[in-house]
């Protein structure tokens, strides 16, 4: 691809893109993929995409021959329809537990759970992340087996430690949880490398310490048939 003949354009409905990450990371990132050439439109509504052409709210139309749509974060909707208490992205609304307001005895936690951010503003919700789905399974694991076992229910208070954006092959760009909860920022091959390591912790929960290390080998040897760009 001659990057001289492709025009790539970032368009978001938000004030700034990555909104749910610091701000500062934030303006890194916008700053990182302008300096590859990239166009970026914050504040534009996209209302309809047609075959060479994508309209956005306010009436502006960029001409384009491939679209690219990342929709964002909406749980389904039949959720909506369970009798339960949900917000306007079909979220389950949870209380300190992660038990839904409306029956005690179910408990959502992820992408389908709208659980309040304690320490924050009382609108802000847990950001709909790979740690705070983590620490929420985790926290109810224990909170099922201590109700088998007569014990009160503990609350759920996420803490975040940080966020890594990958941009590339060798690049990433990311802030950590420093001494006395201060901010770290971190980019390059590191952000990359610990990006890479924080990912197969991922795995390495879900398929345990085998599978992981047998499907790593695996990519390795099978990497140099691997196309770099796949598309479908």
């Amino acid at each position: 691809l001659d990057p001289k003949r492709i025009r790539i354009r970032l368009i978001s409905s938000t004030p700034r893109i990555l909104a749910g990450l610091p701000e500062q990371l934030s303006k890194d990132v916008h700053a990182y993929l302008e300096k590859l050439g990239i166009e970026i439109y914050c504040n534009e509504l996209v209302t309809e995409v047609r075959k060479t052409e994508v309209i956005t709210k306010s009436g502006k139309t960029f001409p384009a021959i491939a679209t690219v749509w990342a929709g964002g974060i909406k749980a389904p909707d039949f959720l909506a329809r369970m009798g339960l208490e949900t917000n306007k992205l079909n979220q389950i609304v949870v209380n300190e537990c992660l038990q839904s307001t409306l029956d005690s005895n179910i408990y959502a936690i992820g992408d389908c759970a709208a659980a309040h951010w304690y320490g924050q503003e009382p609108d802000v919700l847990v950001p709909p992340r790979a740690q705070a789905a983590h620490q929420e399974a985790g926290l109810l694991a224990k909170n099922i087996v201590g109700i088998l076992k007569g014990r009160p229910l503990r609350p759920y208070r996420y803490r975040d430690f940080g966020s890594l954006v990958s941009l590339g092959k060798n690049q990433a760009l990311g802030t950590l949880l420093g001494p006395g909860r201060s901010r770290l920022k971190v980019q390059g091959v590191l952000a990359r490398l610990m990006y890479w390591s924080l990912h197969q912790r991922h795995l390495i929960a879900i398929h345990g310490y085998l599978r992981t290390s047998l499907k790593l080998l695996s990519n390795l040897i099978a990497r140099p048939a691997i196309p770099r760009i796949k598309l479908h």
